[in-house]
Formats: C-alpha cells, structure tokens, sequence
C-alpha cells in the first residue's frame, strides 16, 4: 500500500542527495579542469612549457575523475 512506497521513497532520498552531492562535484571538477587547461594553453603560448605541463597534468586528472572524454582527448591532444 501507501505506507510501503512511502517508506521506499524516504528510505531513497539520502541516495538521491548523495548523487546529487556527486554530480555537482563532477561538474565543478570539469569547470576547475577547464581552468586549469586554459592556463596551460596560455603558457604554452608565452612559452612556459614546464607550467603548462604542469597545468595540463593537472587538467587531464581532473576531467578524468569527472569521466569527461572531451576534455581528456583535447587536453592530451594540447599535450602532444
């Protein structure tokens, strides 16, 4: 009945605030990994490769834990 679903349903919010929770970080970490890849690409330019580098590195780790594949292939692509 009633009761059942209603105890289902509250027995899932704190699975669905907890992938909330998740998704938001994921998100922020692609905004924070594009920062990082314009930073490099910016130092590419003003040749300041060991920067870059490093900024890249740290841009290629950020959209990998965000599992966003563009990111990752035009960062390695900017690497290269």
């Amino acid at each position: 009945g009633r009761n059942g679903n209603a105890e289902s349903l509250k027995k899932s919010l704190p699975l669905f605030e907890s992938a909330a929770k998740i998704y938001r970080q994921l998100i922020l970490k692609s905004d924070e990994a594009y920062c990082f890849a314009s930073l490099g690409y910016a130092n590419s330019l003003l040749g300041e490769r060991q920067k870059a580098l490093i900024q890249y590195n740290q841009a290629l780790k950020l959209f990998r834990a965000a599992n966003n594949k563009i990111g990752v292939t035009e960062t390695l692509s900017n690497i290269g």
